[in-house]
């Protein structure tokens, strides 16, 4: 049944969004530029150690860069590490390249490292730690715009892509293959839009925290 909404009832939702506003413009990048440089340094005798590996395991850079929608769309380009390497394959129609998946790159799959770059992104403010995870720059389903599949997917670069997010913990993670997957993932970024705060960003990291551990 319907619940019509009382004055209270609007307060208190007016409240929540304003907290939620403040805290996404000003606070959350604040501390988003400390925790990042912060883990960069602590992190650095990792991040050396993955680099020199991913050089003596293929010729190729160490970091990959992916042309991504940030806040309000405003394109940005994301940090990886390389996990593939280019090899030739002989066909009948000849000799072709094809990437192939390194042993240094399924260990960081696996132990979900291969996004620690993007570190550097949340330190300049491309990203942040939690928010909708970054968009490609040209992302369709089925040969269609997503923004003409799903108007509403707009709502999600009201904030920040981040390097988690609500949608990530709860199980919506990877490549969209479906207009069902969209419309899922779409609905739990939204909400993180309406209600983000600190203690709902911590929730969101300390959830994370399993995905690291699963190598």
């Amino acid at each position: 049944m319907y619940q019509y909404a009382t004055p209270d009832t609007d307060k208190r939702a007016f409240g929540r969004r304003l907290r939620s506003f403040l805290y996404r413009g000003i606070v959350k990048n604040a501390i988003d530029s400390v925790v990042a440089l912060m883990a960069l340094i602590v992190l650095s005798p990792l991040i050396l150690l993955i680099s020199v590996r991913i050089k003596r395991d293929s010729p190729g850079p160490i970091f990959i860069q992916q042309k991504c929608k940030g806040l309000r769309g405003y394109p940005f380009r994301m940090y990886k590490f390389r996990t593939h390497k280019l090899i030739s394959v002989r066909s009948n129609q000849g000799s072709k390249y094809v990437l192939r998946e390194t042993y240094i790159g399924k260990i960081l799959k696996e132990a979900n490292l291969e996004n620690i770059p993007q570190l550097f992104n949340v330190f300049m403010s491309d990203m942040s730690l939690v928010g909708p995870r970054p968009e490609p720059v040209k992302l369709t389903i089925n040969n269609v715009d997503i923004d003409q599949v799903i108007p509403e997917y707009q709502s999600r670069r009201l904030v920040k892509p981040g390097m988690t997010g609500w949608a990530r913990i709860n199980g919506l993670r990877g490549p969209l293959r479906s207009f069902g997957d969209a419309v899922q993932r779409v609905s739990y970024d939204i909400d993180y839009t309406k209600y983000a705060s600190l203690k709902v960003d911590c929730y969101i990291l300390f959830k994370t925290l399993p995905f690291l551990k699963r190598a």
